[in-house]
């Protein structure tokens, strides 16, 4: 079949001119035959195949290579990568592998810190956040290793710790990456090798790590929280408040010695709730406690008693010991609103009609027989919470 058509043909006994001639060949044109009546060979193509391409920027046919064609880095412009436009072979997957660099050898580095590190490499064309596996004559900065900073003929990169500064020769190669701005993701992600994120990285749905996960930035977590399917809570504050001295002589009654005033713990939140503080005793065989409770006017919650502690001492010597009292307000309890906040108070109670019972920071002219002043005595209040 032919493969080339003209806009003239001949027909019998016609005269044959110039013009007829000369159209036969400039009007010619392939016909669909040119390609696939060819032989068939039924080989994969290869890099170093050719092909024939019009070439716009100076208006002739010349030849080209498959490889040519598939580096060029032109870009596929569409608005979504799926079939048919990316189509996998029946049950294979589609993998992208980026290729390593050439080995570059014959280089230099240095440390001044043992920390940071300069390879000289002349137009050596890699950017900030590329990818470089370094074999140094000291082993101590070999590695794989991120540029933090690129000049013209020299980059950096940092050793994950400080080792004794040295200087000698290295080569080096860039590892194949690919990199993107931006991308999103709704489906699931499947990643067998290294992910490094330089920007920010947000997972709306289930993220699964099965191997190490290093977060060197914040990490912000707004889904479900999970340990082994549990959730799992974080602390996210803790609270410490230094209890004033105060002294309670009342019998067999609570006295209010602090409050802790505007208190509002949320229905999503655990709190540990502890008070460590010392009693100073002045009388003999007395008897004592002091606790937490509410500053409700409405309903007083009691939420802990330290230990009832007891003493027999000469009178008029002070007698100091530590005793503390803690309790969990679990997830689901609200304490206190926005509009009605409560607050805790520390209320200590003496048992003896000699007994007069102090705690909390002691100023020096407070310490009688012996004894030093100090600020031992808080309230300490954990919160946990998960995402």
């Amino acid at each position: 079949m032919a493969q080339l058509s003209v806009t003239t043909p001949y027909v019998p006994l016609q005269q044959v001119t110039a013009d007829n001639l000369n159209g036969h060949v400039t009007n010619a044109k392939l016909q669909p035959g040119a390609i696939h009546e060819q032989i068939v060979l039924g080989r994969t193509p290869v890099s170093s195949d050719e092909l024939m391409i019009w070439d716009s920027a100076l208006s002739v046919l010349r030849r080209t290579t498959l490889n040519d064609v598939l580096i060029t880095g032109i870009p596929i412009i569409t608005d979504s990568v799926t079939t048919p436009l990316i189509v996998p072979k029946a049950n294979l997957d589609i993998i992208v592998n980026a290729s390593n660099g050439a080995n570059q050898t014959s280089k230099t580095f240095s440390s001044a810190d043992g920390l940071n590190v300069t390879i000289n490499s002349v137009a050596h064309a890699l950017s900030v956040g590329s990818i470089v596996v370094v074999t140094a004559s000291d082993t101590n900065y070999s590695g794989e290793f991120q540029v933090l900073t690129a000049a013209t003929d020299s980059f950096t990169y940092k050793l994950p710790a400080t080792v004794t500064v040295n200087a000698g020769s290295c080569s080096y190669y860039r590892k194949g990456a690919i990199r993107t701005k931006d991308i999103v993701l709704d489906g699931n992600e499947y990643i067998s090798g290294n992910l490094e994120v330089v920007g920010n990285a947000r997972t709306q749905g289930t993220a699964r790590f099965d191997g190490s996960t290093t977060l060197n930035g914040n990490t912000n977590i707004t889904g479900s929280f999970q340990i082994n399917g549990t959730a799992g809570y974080v602390l996210t504050e803790v609270v410490q408040v230094n209890i004033p001295y105060a002294t309670a002589t009342a019998i067999n009654s609570f006295n209010t010695v602090f409050t802790l005033g505007s208190i509002i713990k949320p229905a999503d939140e655990i709190w540990e709730v502890s008070v460590n503080s010392e009693a100073t005793v002045c009388t003999n065989d007395a008897n004592g406690a002091f606790g937490l409770m509410s500053t409700s006017t409405i309903t007083p919650i009691v939420f802990n008693y330290s230990p009832r502690f007891h003493y027999s001492n000469v009178a008029n010597t002070a007698v100091n010991d530590s005793y503390n009292c803690s309790f969990v307000i679990p997830l689901g309890t609200v304490f206190g609103t926005v509009s009605v906040p409560e607050s805790f108070r520390i209320v200590v109670r003496a048992t003896s009609t000699a007994a007069s019972w102090s705690i909390g920071t002691k100023p020096t002219s407070a310490v009688a027989g012996g004894g030093v002043a100090g600020n031992w005595n808080q309230i300490t209040i954990k919160k946990f919470k998960t995402a």
